[in-house]
């Protein structure tokens, strides 16, 4: 999962927009963005899903052999 631009990341793509962020960007905000970021980090990037997500791409993989193999 990547996070939301603009909601829980910044994202520059030159000096201009860091330049834009550090001008606009109050203290209220950056707090918000990072609680926000923080909190989705916390709930969608854990190693319990991480390894389900491995799991299932394997499981997957060899169900596919399994069936190739019995065709």
């Amino acid at each position: 999962l990547f996070l939301t631009p603009g909601e829980e990341i910044l994202v520059a793509r030159d000096d201009a927009d860091v330049a834009e962020i550090m001008r606009t960007l109050t203290p209220q905000r950056a707090k918000a963005i990072g609680a926000a970021a923080l909190r989705r980090v916390l709930a969608e990037h854990t190693y319990t899903l991480r390894a389900r997500l491995v799991d299932d791409i394997f499981k997957a993989h060899f169900e596919r052999r399994a069936m190739e193999a019995a065709e």
